[in-house]
This record gives structure tokens, sequence and C-alpha cells, in this order.
């Protein structure tokens, strides 16, 4: 995915995320930050990498649309100094990222490991996550949970925002593709600046997200990685086929 236009509108859409709240909740799984070196692997516009800079060594963000490396590195801009200094980005893809520095936590977080479609792909992911970190070193990430997908089923869902002068409705209509352990989300956009005359956008873009067993994650970061911990997002339970969203905490073996 490029997210070239969805990343304009990207902070708008997710402005009322509890980045805040989120970005505790890692924390407590992974334990302290203070003396630790993050990898932000998909940083987006930086909402969780400012959060986790506060705490820890430092944060490198990689990710591979330009467009959002160039908002997160303007919304650093507008940090303190002290953060700053310990917070950079970087246009990099998940399965190639390759860094002559090592990184205690490699989190991944809002489900980037979804976009991630075939084995070659999720092997890649792990395979440089692997090599991004210290020895012993862990990786965080959520993802869509394959039995609540299957169980729940996903469903048609329309947003609506407004922050600021901006106005955003967005319409999702997924296809389940259960033959891939795919969904196809078709998401249709009408955005509208109410200081702006004739600033009506009308656009759409479709994602292709693959869902999660815990099967796929032994097998395609076995040799690598082993699991540590696998809850219900948000939870400290186990997920169950009511919770679409999970969190895995991975070692680096």
């Amino acid at each position: 995915m490029s997210f070239k236009k969805y990343a304009e509108f990207y902070d708008t859409l997710y402005s009322t995320k509890d980045y805040v709240t989120e970005s505790d909740y890692v924390s407590r799984l992974v334990g302290n930050l203070h003396d630790k070196r993050m990898l932000d692997i998909g940083s987006g516009t930086g909402g969780y990498s400012e959060q986790f800079v506060k705490t820890a060594k430092s944060v490198h963000g990689i990710d591979a649309s330009g467009e959002m490396i160039q908002i997160a590195s303007k919304r650093k801009s507008e940090l303190d100094a002290d953060l700053r200094e310990k917070l950079s980005y970087e246009l990099a893809d998940a399965r190639t990222f390759a860094s002559d520095s090592k990184f205690d936590v490699a989190y991944s977080l809002f489900h980037v490991i979804n976009y991630l479609l075939t084995a070659t792909c999720l092997t890649s992911f792990f395979q440089s996550s692997f090599e991004a970190l210290n020895s012993d070193g862990l990786l965080v990430f959520d993802f869509w949970y394959g039995p609540a997908v299957i169980s729940m089923l996903p469903t048609p869902r329309i947003t609506e925002v407004s922050s600021g002068n901006i106005k955003l409705v967005r319409s999702a209509t997924p296809t389940l593709r259960t033959e891939e352990n795919q969904v196809d989300v078709e998401y249709n956009f009408r955005t509208e600046n109410h200081n702006v005359v004739d600033s009506v956008q009308e656009f759409s873009e479709t994602h292709s997200l693959r869902y999660l067993f815990k099967e796929d994650l032994e097998k395609y970061s076995r040799g690598m990685f082993s699991i540590e911990k696998l809850f219900a997002w948000n939870t400290q339970n186990s997920p169950t086929e009511k919770d679409w969203s999970a969190v895995c905490v991975m070692r680096k073996i």
C-alpha cells in the first residue's frame, strides 16, 4: 500500500485514537523502557513513536510511505528539543529494513503486519526484525486474530469524524476471502474543509489485509522468535473468537 491520499487525512480519521493508553498498555507488556532503544515498524504519522520516546532511550520509526514519513517528520519538528533528539524516522520497508544499529524492542502496531499478504512477506518481516534486534530482544505487534474474523465476519461500516475545519466520512465495504485468509476492504472517502469553498474531495482505496492464526505466527517466525505472550488487545487474557484484535510478544531466540 502506498497510502498517498490516505496519509493526507490519516490524522483526521484517527484524531480520537488513544495513543497514550495504547502505548501504556504495550509498555506494561514489554517492561521498563528507560534504557531501551526502540524500533517502530510501520510508524505511520508518528503517533506511537511520540509516546514511547517520552520514556525510551530512543525511538527510530520506519515506514514504506513517503507521505507518512513526511507528516511524522513535521510533527516531530513541533516536539520539545529533548524529544526530537531521541526520535528519528526513515523511509524503509518492513520486509527489507536493514540497519547497522541494533534495537532492544521492535514494535509494529495498528495491524501493520496484516498488510503482509504472502508467506514470503511474513517471513521477511520476521527476518528483518530478527536482524534488527539485540540478543534476547523483543518484538511486539498487534494483528487481526483469525478465529474472531471467521466467527464474527467483517461487516460494512461508516465512520464520520470532524477535526478542526475538516469533516471526513469514510465508508468501508469488506469482502472476505477465506481461501486466502484475507479481507479486501474498499474505502470510499468524502472530505470537506468548512473554511474553503468547493473543498469537497471524494476518493477510494482498497486495502487488502491477511488475518492471522497462532500457527501462522509460529510457522513464519520459526527459528527466529518464540512467543512469550498472546493476548486479546488491551487485556491480559488469551484471545477468543470474540476478540478481533490480538497482541503478540515474541523474544528473539
